[in-house]
């Protein structure tokens, strides 16, 4: 009876901490990618990594707090949480698809793991980093003044460019600036988008 009792209870105990890990995974954007190394220094170890030791810091009755989490730098490497998730501004939230495309996917555990490349849509503008090129495109909205500009991770501005009135495409030689970490700022009328990169 005893024997039976134990095994019952190890069954459960290895059960519940074994359904904990995919549910953490599925409680922050694009966690998937990473699985159990999301949090934990490896697949086989406990401990927490930069990131995981955030999360912990940051649940409410036992789920991940996305919103307390997205703005943090975990892994110190000069882009956000929600940057390298994909989730910049932090609007998803559980249960949303994923979002961004999994291959622009970094860790914010790791700090050598960070954006090397922006490919993004932008309220009617494709924005494009290629072969030392930054470039944008409009789908025709071209009623607007609009600026890009490139800061490094201190804030100030490295370059910039305007379309102007009635434009619709520019390009940004990137091969002028020194390796490093930046955000691309993206001026559309009275909004401005931000998106990290890194040379």
């Amino acid at each position: 009876m005893k024997k039976t009792i134990l095994a019952t209870t190890v069954f459960i105990i290895s059960t519940t901490v074994s359904l904990a890990i995919p549910v953490r995974v599925n409680q922050i954007p694009n966690g998937n990618k990473f699985q159990c190394q999301a949090c934990h220094v490896s697949s086989s170890n406990t401990d927490r990594n930069l990131f995981g030791k955030d999360v912990e810091q940051n649940l409410i009755n036992g789920d991940v707090n996305w919103s307390a989490l997205y703005d943090l730098d975990s892994d110190n490497d000069g882009f956000t949480n929600g940057q390298e998730l994909l989730d910049p501004d932090g609007n998803w939230v559980i249960g949303d698809p994923n979002p961004g495309d999994q291959a622009l996917v970094t860790s914010p555990a790791n700090q050598n793991d960070f954006p090397s490349s922006v490919e993004d849509v932008i309220e009617g503008f494709e924005i494009k980093i290629s072969e030392g090129w930054l470039s944008i495109v409009s789908d025709g909205r071209v009623d607007l003044d609009v600026s890009l500009l490139i800061s490094d991770v201190a804030g100030r501005i490295v370059q910039e460019n305007e379309t102007g009135f009635g434009m619709h495409s520019l390009q940004i030689d990137l091969n002028t600036l020194s390796s490093g970490n930046y955000y691309l700022l993206l001026r559309v009328g009275n909004k401005t988008y931000t998106r990290a990169f890194s040379k």
